[in-house]
């Protein structure tokens, strides 16, 4: 199922990737490692996921390592069937193309919130401005439903940032 999403790894579902104090100086040769006052992170997405697959699988960061996602995790408690979980994967991988046709030039899903943020907190939008705020929007509520823990949504802290343990 993780070839078919990666949405952990390309800013779907994150802005940036936890890793452990202990884990980041081995790590900084491979990511931009940064400690902005909190644990050490890289930014998302990650430029080792290429199409929709890891280039340093065999090496990747325990973070990576141990995530699993909601439909992951009720993939394989038998919560789901494989056909569940691949059309929550196709429906959520159908929203998120929709919304890559609205990006910016070199802009990320992590800074496509944030332009939503800054779209939101001004007046009168566009209404190109308005297509794009609905598509991403619409996209995070099909993350929140189908990946992210439960209680956790595009606006808490943890689902606006960081894979964790």
């Amino acid at each position: 199922m993780c070839t078919h999403c990666a949405m952990c790894c390309d800013g779907t579902k994150f802005a940036y990737v936890n890793v452990s104090p202990d884990e980041a100086p081995a790590l900084a040769a491979d990511f931009a490692i940064s400690d902005d006052g909190g644990e050490p992170s890289f930014p998302q997405p990650c430029h080792y996921s290429v199409e929709r697959r890891c280039e340093i699988y065999a090496r990747r960061p325990i973070t990576c390592r141990s995530y699993r996602c909601k439909t992951l995790s009720e993939l394989r408690k038998e919560l789901i069937a494989p056909e569940e979980a691949r059309r929550r994967v196709d429906e959520t991988l159908v929203a998120r193309r929709a919304v890559s046709q609205l990006l910016q030039p070199g802009e990320t899903l992590p800074l496509a919130r944030k332009r939503r943020n800054t779209i939101s907190s001004g007046s009168a939008p566009a209404v190109s401005d308005l297509r794009f705020m609905l598509a991403l929007t619409a996209l995070d509520l099909l993350v929140d439903r189908y990946f992210r823990a439960n209680g956790e949504t595009m606006f808490s802290r943890k689902a606006a940032g960081a894979i964790e343990d």
